[in-house]
């Protein structure tokens, strides 16, 4: 048992090791959806604390201004500079864009090289029977935690594809590697039907890079962007 212990323990820290690293190399624009709490929140403080030094977090929630954004703030207080709260509501198409066109304009000629998707809701409130759940409630979830995502996605789309033209293999911003490791616990097991990687993954599978590779194809291809869903 003391054997089997350690061992964990000791892949526990490498994977630790490795996570650390990984967030060390992103650099560029990142984006996290429902940041003022729980993942979302953890995951812009981790970020700002090790992240390279040129990458900069748009930090995105409903009301960044309200009460329940006072930890993002606060966070983002920490770190001058390096976070920018945006105002979104993914069931509000008006909100989207609006969000979409507040990052461009602090972007620039840049481009976004990372989205995160975390935002979500649960309606109604837990515990929730089958008996007091209504049409509604259904279709609530449904715009925000489906439709929400693809139409940010598909927004931000001409500048995930600015991030990935101005890609090169000698300024990598790591992005594509992390977001690859992150996505890669979901789709270790679901390979496409027949065999073989799910479709678009590729070479990419698990976060690991293969050999010599085609950068110039890989460009167009692969595109060095990445959106993640949680």
């Amino acid at each position: 048992m003391t054997e089997l212990t350690d061992a964990q323990s000791q892949r526990g820290e490498q994977a630790h090791r490795r996570s650390v690293n990984m967030f060390e190399t992103l650099q560029g624009n990142i984006l996290v959806t429902g940041a003022n709490r729980g993942i979302g929140l953890e995951l812009v403080a981790q970020l700002a604390q090790q992240v390279g030094k040129d990458a900069h977090l748009f930090a995105c929630c409903r009301e960044p201004e309200g009460s329940r954004a006072q930890a993002l703030r606060d966070l983002s207080a920490q770190h001058p500079g390096k976070i920018t709260t945006i105002c979104l509501d993914l069931s509000d198409e008006e909100s989207i864009s609006a969000a979409v066109q507040a990052v461009s304009d602090q972007i620039g000629d840049g481009g976004l090289n990372l989205l995160i998707n975390n935002a979500a809701i649960n309606t109604p409130a837990k515990p929730a029977p089958l008996s007091t759940t209504e049409k509604q409630h259904m279709m609530e979830v449904y715009e925000t935690n489906v439709v929400g995502p693809f139409l940010l996605a598909k927004k931000f789309l001409p500048l995930l594809q600015r991030a990935a033209e101005s890609y090169t293999p000698e300024h990598d911003t790591g992005c594509s590697q992390h977001a690859d490791s992150l996505s890669g616990r979901r789709l270790q097991d679901s390979q496409h039907p027949g065999g073989g990687d799910p479709p678009g993954l590729g070479p990419h599978r698990h976060g690991r890079r293969p050999g010599p590779v085609d950068h110039s194809r890989q460009r167009s291809e692969h595109a060095r962007f990445d959106v993640i869903t949680q």
